[in-house]
């Protein structure tokens, strides 16, 4: 049993790993597969990796001398290069300015076309919905004119005795089911067994 910060019990099930589980995929020891390469190979690779590495070599000593040693001991960078390095910056944000306004315009097109293609969607759904609706309505009422002449949809003083004896006569029940061959299966069924 664990108990949490809130005071709940958690059971745990197993203390351990049953012995009856397989070793997790994550636990498994594999040895990785050395990719041997050709003598020629692995000379062009120490030839790239010294190549490298001499070049980056290089890159940090030229930051160190162009930047670094006169940025400290001078007091700071110069001016000139603090200027031209402004003067990229106002380039650079201009430019910057001008691909954001592209991309907002084209943003604003596409979510205007998109709200009017959900509304010629959703006007042509809540049109289709409300012919359904109008066909329904016109189904129903249609239903009704015609029972609404027949008389003998309705109960009246004249009819109700003969109604009252044809559903004595003819009981109307769902509790059974029919198969495919034709037999009844359910309580009426069984009732219909015992008596006879």
């Amino acid at each position: 049993m664990l108990f949490t910060s809130l005071g709940q019990r958690i059971v745990v099930r197993f203390a351990r790993k049953p012995i009856w589980m397989p070793t997790a995929p994550s636990k498994l020891f594999r040895i990785a597969e050395h990719t041997f390469y050709d003598d020629e190979e692995s000379k062009q690779i120490r030839k790239l990796q010294v190549a490298y590495s001499a070049q980056m070599e290089s890159i940090q000593k030229y930051m160190e001398r162009e930047f670094y040693i006169p940025a400290t001991q001078a007091g700071g960078l110069p001016t000139e290069f603090v200027e031209h390095e402004k003067e990229e910056d106002k380039l650079i944000y201009q430019e910057n300015e001008q691909i954001n306004a592209e991309i907002a315009k084209k943003r604003a097109m596409y979510f205007e076309n998109l709200v009017h293609e959900l509304e010629e969607q959703v006007m042509e759904e809540k049109m289709a919905r409300e012919e359904a609706l109008i066909e329904a309505a016109e189904k129903v009422d249609e239903f009704v004119k015609k029972h609404k002449d027949d008389p003998n949809c309705f109960v009246t003083p004249e009819n109700f005795d003969t109604l009252i004896e044809q559903i004595i006569d003819h009981p109307v029940t769902y509790e059974f089911y029919i198969d495919k061959q034709g037999r009844k299966h359910g309580l009426d069924a069984i009732r219909e067994k015992k008596v006879n």
